[in-house]
């Protein structure tokens, strides 16, 4: 996703992994963004919620700008057939999802410190994990309706690829890897205040 924003961030290959360059300037940033996650929650508590908060907001406006984009522009001739045969994609997906629950784990966790029914704690877990569902259905949805089955086979980064079909500009694109990097960066934050 960095490598959208910044084309030019592979500086040199350090190593390889399963044949796949790491280079200096991934490892600059992940170091970089260790340090600072961990400062920040070093600091304390609200330095780390207010981080979350923010960084939330601009998940957020990442997927409102996406699936306002589809309904307005996007084309649901797009989206079909509404199954791919290969289903390679939804077992793709299915492989990833238990890396997306990062983050969930904090919510029992800090539950002794929510001032609120046991019970009710409960509702709200399952509540946030139903909305997890709906929004990666609703981004999911807006890039099916963005891009044809040809573009989105063709394409690398298919969020971003459908912001900027759908908006005419690649300025919409970066919105949608910053919401990305927020969603990476927020799991990070989590796992760490957890």
């Amino acid at each position: 996703a960095i490598e959208y924003l910044f084309p030019s961030i592979r500086l040199g290959t350090l190593w390889t992994v399963l044949g796949a360059p790491v280079s200096i300037g991934f490892v600059a940033i992940g170091i970089t963004a260790a340090v600072v996650m961990t400062w920040i929650n070093v600091i304390g508590i609200r330095a780390a919620a207010l981080v979350q908060s923010v960084i939330t907001a601009t998940v957020l406006i990442a997927g409102i700008l996406l699936i306002v984009g589809a309904v307005s522009f996007g084309s649901l001739a797009n989206a079909e057939p509404p199954i791919a045969t290969p289903a390679t994609g939804i077992l793709t997906v299915l492989i990833m999802v238990p890396a997306m629950m990062v983050g969930f784990d904090v919510i029992p966790q800090s539950a002794e410190e929510i001032n609120l029914p046991s019970r009710r704690i409960g509702w709200l877990l399952v509540l946030s994990l139903l909305m997890a569902v709906l929004w990666y259905g609703a981004v999911s949805f807006a890039v099916s309706m963005a891009l044809d089955p040809t573009a989105l086979e063709s394409t690398s980064m298919a969020t971003a690829d459908a912001a900027t079909s759908l908006w005419n500009g690649r300025w919409a694109g970066t919105v949608l890897i910053v919401g990305g990097v927020g969603g990476i960066l927020t799991s990070w934050n989590a796992f760490i205040i957890g």
